[in-house]
Protein backbone atom coordinates (compact mmCIF):
# COMPACT_ATOMS: atom_id res chain seq x y z
CA UNK A 1 0.00 0.00 0.00
CA UNK A 2 1.25 3.61 -0.42
CA UNK A 3 -0.58 4.96 2.67
CA UNK A 4 2.86 5.12 4.92
CA UNK A 5 4.54 6.66 2.13
CA UNK A 6 1.58 9.37 1.44
CA UNK A 7 1.78 9.67 5.27
CA UNK A 8 5.55 10.37 5.33
CA UNK A 9 5.27 12.53 2.56
CA UNK A 10 2.47 14.93 4.26
CA UNK A 11 4.21 15.04 7.58
CA UNK A 12 7.54 16.16 5.58
CA UNK A 13 6.21 18.51 3.83
CA UNK A 14 4.21 19.85 7.22
CA UNK A 15 7.69 19.75 8.80
CA UNK A 16 9.23 22.27 6.00
CA UNK A 17 6.23 24.14 6.32
CA UNK A 18 6.44 24.53 9.90
CA UNK A 19 10.27 25.09 10.82
CA UNK A 20 10.53 28.55 9.08
CA UNK A 21 6.95 29.12 11.07
CA UNK A 22 8.13 28.32 14.30
CA UNK A 23 12.14 30.07 14.03
CA UNK A 24 9.52 33.11 13.45
CA UNK A 25 7.56 32.57 16.66
CA UNK A 26 10.61 33.98 18.75
CA UNK A 27 9.15 37.45 17.60
CA UNK A 28 5.35 38.23 17.06
CA UNK A 29 3.29 41.61 16.48
CA UNK A 30 -0.43 41.79 17.62
CA UNK A 31 -3.24 44.16 17.01
CA UNK A 32 -5.23 44.44 19.77
CA UNK A 33 -7.60 46.63 21.84
CA UNK A 34 -6.68 47.14 25.90
CA UNK A 35 -9.01 49.63 28.20
CA UNK A 36 -10.77 50.99 24.61
CA UNK A 37 -7.20 51.97 23.16
CA UNK A 38 -6.09 50.37 20.02
CA UNK A 39 -2.46 48.77 20.54
CA UNK A 40 0.24 46.94 18.66
CA UNK A 41 2.11 44.52 21.21
CA UNK A 42 5.84 43.41 19.95
CA UNK A 43 6.89 40.85 21.25
CA UNK A 44 10.75 39.11 21.62
CA UNK A 45 9.94 35.84 23.53
CA UNK A 46 13.62 34.94 23.38
CA UNK A 47 14.71 37.63 24.89
CA UNK A 48 11.51 38.15 27.40
CA UNK A 49 10.96 42.02 25.98
CA UNK A 50 7.34 42.94 24.71
CA UNK A 51 7.36 46.47 23.54
CA UNK A 52 3.84 48.38 23.11
CA UNK A 53 2.33 50.98 21.03
CA UNK A 54 -0.31 53.14 20.76
CA UNK A 55 -0.88 54.83 17.32
CA UNK A 56 -4.05 56.85 18.59
CA UNK A 57 -1.48 57.98 21.49
CA UNK A 58 0.71 59.98 19.43
CA UNK A 59 2.20 56.77 18.22
CA UNK A 60 3.67 56.71 21.73
CA UNK A 61 5.94 53.45 23.42
CA UNK A 62 4.38 53.32 26.19
CA UNK A 63 5.68 50.26 27.37
CA UNK A 64 8.83 48.29 27.20
CA UNK A 65 8.73 44.98 29.83
CA UNK A 66 11.56 43.15 30.36
CA UNK A 67 10.77 40.10 32.10
CA UNK A 68 7.65 41.57 33.04
CA UNK A 69 9.17 44.80 34.58
CA UNK A 70 8.12 48.10 32.33
CA UNK A 71 11.50 50.36 32.51
CA UNK A 72 9.28 53.41 30.73
CA UNK A 73 7.58 55.85 33.32
CA UNK A 74 3.78 55.43 32.19
CA UNK A 75 0.62 55.85 34.25
CA UNK A 76 -1.48 53.72 32.44
CA UNK A 77 -3.94 54.00 29.37
CA UNK A 78 -7.11 54.59 31.38
CA UNK A 79 -5.23 57.53 33.70
CA UNK A 80 -6.27 60.98 32.72
CA UNK A 81 -2.54 61.97 32.28
CA UNK A 82 -1.95 59.15 29.59
CA UNK A 83 -1.56 61.83 27.38
CA UNK A 84 0.81 63.71 29.53
CA UNK A 85 4.57 63.99 29.36
CA UNK A 86 5.22 60.41 30.15
CA UNK A 87 6.64 57.03 28.24
CA UNK A 88 8.09 57.58 25.18
CA UNK A 89 6.34 61.30 23.36
CA UNK A 90 7.26 61.82 20.04
CA UNK A 91 8.66 65.50 19.37
CA UNK A 92 8.05 67.68 16.44
CA UNK A 93 7.79 69.49 13.70
CA UNK A 94 10.20 70.84 16.84
CA UNK A 95 11.78 69.57 19.82
CA UNK A 96 12.23 71.65 23.50
CA UNK A 97 10.45 74.73 24.43
CA UNK A 98 10.21 78.04 22.20
CA UNK A 99 10.46 81.81 23.95
CA UNK A 100 7.58 82.92 21.61
CA UNK A 101 4.13 81.77 20.35
CA UNK A 102 5.46 81.39 16.82
CA UNK A 103 8.53 80.94 14.76
CA UNK A 104 10.65 81.72 11.59
CA UNK A 105 10.74 80.06 8.24
CA UNK A 106 12.17 81.54 4.84
CA UNK A 107 12.35 85.03 6.35
CA UNK A 108 8.81 85.19 7.66
CA UNK A 109 7.09 85.25 11.06
CA UNK A 110 4.43 82.56 11.73
CA UNK A 111 1.91 83.20 14.81
CA UNK A 112 0.66 80.15 16.46
CA UNK A 113 -3.52 80.74 16.92
CA UNK A 114 -3.30 79.62 20.61
CA UNK A 115 -6.97 79.57 20.53
CA UNK A 116 -6.80 76.36 18.86
CA UNK A 117 -5.76 74.59 21.79
CA UNK A 118 -3.17 72.18 20.07
CA UNK A 119 0.01 74.25 21.05
CA UNK A 120 1.87 72.69 24.85
CA UNK A 121 1.80 75.56 27.11
CA UNK A 122 2.26 79.60 26.88
CA UNK A 123 5.39 78.76 26.05
CA UNK A 124 5.37 76.02 23.12
CA UNK A 125 6.49 72.95 24.51
CA UNK A 126 7.97 70.23 22.23
CA UNK A 127 5.98 70.62 18.80
CA UNK A 128 2.42 69.80 18.15
CA UNK A 129 2.51 65.59 17.85
CA UNK A 130 2.49 64.36 21.17
CA UNK A 131 -0.58 63.06 21.34
CA UNK A 132 -1.73 63.09 17.99
CA UNK A 133 -4.82 60.56 17.02
CA UNK A 134 -4.51 60.33 13.06
CA UNK A 135 -1.12 57.72 13.66
CA UNK A 136 -2.58 55.36 11.12
CA UNK A 137 -0.73 51.76 10.95
CA UNK A 138 0.19 50.68 7.65
CA UNK A 139 2.15 47.10 9.15
CA UNK A 140 2.41 45.22 11.84
CA UNK A 141 4.35 42.10 11.13
CA UNK A 142 7.25 39.35 12.29
CA UNK A 143 9.96 37.56 10.78
CA UNK A 144 12.94 35.57 11.91
CA UNK A 145 14.89 38.89 12.52
CA UNK A 146 12.00 40.76 13.94
CA UNK A 147 8.48 42.27 15.52
CA UNK A 148 7.89 45.35 13.67
CA UNK A 149 5.21 48.06 13.39
CA UNK A 150 5.19 50.76 10.97
CA UNK A 151 2.59 53.89 11.14
CA UNK A 152 1.77 57.06 8.79
CA UNK A 153 1.01 60.57 10.00
CA UNK A 154 0.06 63.05 7.18
CA UNK A 155 -0.13 66.10 8.85
CA UNK A 156 -1.33 68.08 5.54
CA UNK A 157 -4.81 66.37 5.99
CA UNK A 158 -5.18 68.62 9.36
CA UNK A 159 -6.46 72.05 9.26
CA UNK A 160 -5.64 72.72 13.17
CA UNK A 161 -2.07 71.26 12.30
CA UNK A 162 -1.46 73.38 8.92
CA UNK A 163 -2.83 76.65 11.04
CA UNK A 164 -0.04 76.60 13.18
CA UNK A 165 3.12 74.92 10.93
CA UNK A 166 1.69 75.71 7.18
CA UNK A 167 4.11 72.91 5.42
CA UNK A 168 2.66 70.27 3.30
CA UNK A 169 4.47 67.33 5.46
CA UNK A 170 4.51 63.48 6.65
CA UNK A 171 5.63 61.12 9.23
CA UNK A 172 6.50 57.34 8.95
CA UNK A 173 7.31 55.81 11.71
CA UNK A 174 8.77 52.24 12.16
CA UNK A 175 9.38 50.28 15.76
CA UNK A 176 11.43 47.54 15.31
CA UNK A 177 12.39 44.70 18.39
CA UNK A 178 15.07 42.58 17.77
CA UNK A 179 17.66 40.60 19.93
CA UNK A 180 15.78 42.82 23.09
CA UNK A 181 16.64 45.92 21.96
CA UNK A 182 14.29 48.35 20.47
CA UNK A 183 14.78 50.67 17.00
CA UNK A 184 12.81 53.66 16.37
CA UNK A 185 13.42 55.04 12.82
CA UNK A 186 11.40 58.12 11.89
CA UNK A 187 11.02 59.75 8.22
CA UNK A 188 9.97 63.19 8.00
CA UNK A 189 8.90 64.16 4.07
CA UNK A 190 8.32 68.14 2.97
CA UNK A 191 5.65 67.83 0.63
CA UNK A 192 5.32 71.66 0.01
CA UNK A 193 6.93 73.88 -2.30
CA UNK A 194 8.83 75.86 0.35
CA UNK A 195 11.85 74.68 2.69
CA UNK A 196 9.93 73.48 5.80
CA UNK A 197 11.99 73.91 9.33
CA UNK A 198 11.85 70.44 11.25
CA UNK A 199 13.04 69.33 14.54
CA UNK A 200 12.63 65.96 15.94
CA UNK A 201 13.01 64.59 19.06
CA UNK A 202 12.06 61.21 21.34
CA UNK A 203 11.39 61.45 24.70
CA UNK A 204 12.11 58.40 26.91
CA UNK A 205 11.06 58.52 30.72
CA UNK A 206 12.54 55.58 32.25
CA UNK A 207 11.85 53.78 35.29
CA UNK A 208 14.97 53.87 38.41
CA UNK A 209 14.01 50.08 38.85
CA UNK A 210 15.64 50.46 42.25
CA UNK A 211 13.69 53.39 43.47
CA UNK A 212 17.04 54.62 44.55
CA UNK A 213 17.97 58.05 42.40
CA UNK A 214 21.20 58.75 44.34
CA UNK A 215 23.24 55.89 43.15
CA UNK A 216 21.74 55.82 39.74
CA UNK A 217 24.45 56.67 37.24
CA UNK A 218 24.11 58.77 34.52
CA UNK A 219 26.57 58.65 31.02
CA UNK A 220 26.03 61.82 28.38
CA UNK A 221 28.98 61.73 25.84
CA UNK A 222 28.84 65.85 25.27
CA UNK A 223 31.71 68.78 25.53
CA UNK A 224 29.46 71.42 25.85
CA UNK A 225 25.77 72.17 27.77
CA UNK A 226 23.69 75.33 27.00
CA UNK A 227 23.54 77.75 30.62
CA UNK A 228 19.90 78.82 30.63
CA UNK A 229 18.38 81.73 33.19
CA UNK A 230 16.86 79.43 35.14
CA UNK A 231 15.41 76.01 35.62
CA UNK A 232 11.79 77.42 35.74
CA UNK A 233 12.02 79.11 32.01
CA UNK A 234 14.63 76.88 30.76
CA UNK A 235 15.30 79.34 28.15
CA UNK A 236 18.91 78.85 27.21
CA UNK A 237 20.73 82.56 27.25
CA UNK A 238 23.15 81.85 23.94
CA UNK A 239 25.99 80.75 26.53
CA UNK A 240 27.58 77.52 26.14
CA UNK A 241 30.36 76.01 28.68
CA UNK A 242 32.16 73.34 28.84
CA UNK A 243 31.56 70.33 30.67
CA UNK A 244 34.62 68.97 31.38
CA UNK A 245 35.50 68.91 35.18
CA UNK A 246 32.27 70.52 36.09
CA UNK A 247 29.44 69.08 37.81
CA UNK A 248 27.85 68.57 34.50
CA UNK A 249 30.57 66.35 32.96
CA UNK A 250 29.11 63.04 32.56
CA UNK A 251 31.16 61.56 29.96
CA UNK A 252 31.72 58.67 32.09
CA UNK A 253 29.55 57.25 34.01
CA UNK A 254 29.12 58.38 37.39
CA UNK A 255 26.15 58.84 40.59
CA UNK A 256 23.47 61.69 40.27
CA UNK A 257 23.31 62.13 43.90
CA UNK A 258 20.78 64.87 44.32
CA UNK A 259 21.79 66.95 41.42
CA UNK A 260 18.81 68.10 39.38
CA UNK A 261 18.87 68.34 35.65
CA UNK A 262 17.32 70.05 32.73
CA UNK A 263 19.93 70.71 30.25
CA UNK A 264 20.55 70.85 26.81
CA UNK A 265 24.02 68.58 26.16
CA UNK A 266 25.40 69.81 22.97
CA UNK A 267 28.95 68.87 20.72
CA UNK A 268 28.22 65.54 21.17
CA UNK A 269 30.85 62.82 21.01
CA UNK A 270 30.54 60.09 18.79
CA UNK A 271 32.02 56.87 18.43
CA UNK A 272 33.69 55.47 15.22
CA UNK A 273 30.71 54.20 13.62
CA UNK A 274 29.07 58.16 14.11
CA UNK A 275 26.97 56.54 16.88
CA UNK A 276 26.01 58.64 20.44
CA UNK A 277 25.63 56.30 23.24
CA UNK A 278 24.06 57.55 26.76
CA UNK A 279 23.68 55.58 29.44
CA UNK A 280 21.63 55.27 32.91
CA UNK A 281 22.90 52.66 35.35
CA UNK A 282 20.58 51.62 38.52
CA UNK A 283 23.11 49.44 40.04
CA UNK A 284 20.91 48.34 42.72
CA UNK A 285 18.46 46.95 40.04
CA UNK A 286 21.46 45.52 38.00
CA UNK A 287 21.07 46.82 34.96
CA UNK A 288 21.62 49.62 32.18
CA UNK A 289 19.97 51.17 29.47
CA UNK A 290 21.75 52.54 26.84
CA UNK A 291 19.87 55.10 24.27
CA UNK A 292 21.69 55.75 20.92
CA UNK A 293 21.04 57.45 17.77
CA UNK A 294 23.49 57.49 14.74
CA UNK A 295 21.80 60.34 12.91
CA UNK A 296 23.90 63.07 11.69
CA UNK A 297 21.46 65.51 12.35
CA UNK A 298 20.68 64.50 15.87
CA UNK A 299 22.52 67.97 17.91
CA UNK A 300 21.75 67.09 21.14
CA UNK A 301 20.56 65.26 24.09
CA UNK A 302 17.79 67.35 26.62
CA UNK A 303 17.98 65.32 30.26
CA UNK A 304 15.42 65.71 32.92
CA UNK A 305 15.99 64.12 35.83
CA UNK A 306 14.59 65.35 39.02
CA UNK A 307 15.96 64.25 42.32
CA UNK A 308 12.14 63.64 43.63
CA UNK A 309 11.05 61.94 40.93
CA UNK A 310 11.03 57.74 39.88
CA UNK A 311 12.57 58.45 36.74
CA UNK A 312 15.50 60.02 34.55
CA UNK A 313 14.42 61.48 31.05
CA UNK A 314 17.27 60.91 27.69
CA UNK A 315 16.39 62.83 24.95
CA UNK A 316 18.15 62.26 21.56
CA UNK A 317 17.07 65.75 19.38
CA UNK A 318 17.66 67.42 16.19
CA UNK A 319 17.80 70.67 17.87
CA UNK A 320 18.87 72.32 20.80
CA UNK A 321 16.12 74.56 22.78
CA UNK A 322 14.65 77.60 21.50
CA UNK A 323 16.11 76.96 18.21
CA UNK A 324 14.60 80.04 16.29
CA UNK A 325 15.78 82.76 19.11
CA UNK A 326 18.72 84.63 16.70
CA UNK A 327 18.91 86.72 20.01
CA UNK A 328 20.56 84.42 21.53
CA UNK A 329 22.10 82.02 19.33
CA UNK A 330 23.25 84.64 16.54
CA UNK A 331 24.43 82.55 13.33
CA UNK A 332 25.00 79.09 15.40
CA UNK A 333 23.51 76.13 13.84
CA UNK A 334 20.71 75.45 16.38
CA UNK A 335 20.00 71.76 14.60
CA UNK A 336 16.83 73.01 12.96
CA UNK A 337 16.82 70.98 9.51
CA UNK A 338 15.84 73.18 6.55
CA UNK A 339 14.30 70.65 4.65
CA UNK A 340 13.85 71.15 0.74
CA UNK A 341 10.35 70.31 -1.09
CA UNK A 342 10.14 66.69 -2.04
CA UNK A 343 12.97 65.62 0.63
CA UNK A 344 13.30 63.38 3.89
CA UNK A 345 15.44 63.67 6.92
CA UNK A 346 15.42 60.30 8.70
CA UNK A 347 15.65 60.26 12.69
CA UNK A 348 16.56 57.01 14.42
CA UNK A 349 17.22 55.94 17.85
CA UNK A 350 17.85 52.75 19.80
CA UNK A 351 17.17 51.53 23.59
CA UNK A 352 19.27 48.63 24.48
CA UNK A 353 18.79 47.12 27.77
CA UNK A 354 21.85 45.06 29.69
CA UNK A 355 22.75 43.42 33.13
CA UNK A 356 25.33 45.10 35.99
Amino acid sequence: TLFPYTTLFRSLIAILWLAPLAFAQNYSAQQVTEQGVPVVHLVDRAAGVTVSVAPTLGNRAYEMLVHGQNILYFPGLASPQAAGLNAVPFLAPWANRLDEQGFWANGKHYAFDMALGNVRGATPLHGLLTAAKGWRVTDASADAQSAHVTSRFEFWRYPDLMAQWPFAHEYEMTYRLSGGTLEVAISVTNLSTEPMPVGVGWHPYFNIASGDRKQAKLKIPAKTRALVDNYDNVFPTGVTEPTEGSKFDFRAARPMGEQFLDDCFMDLIREADGIVAAEIHDPAAHYAVKVTSVSPAVQAYQCYAPPEKPFIVLEPQFNIGDPFNKKVWKDRNTGMVMLAPNHEVVYDATVEISKI
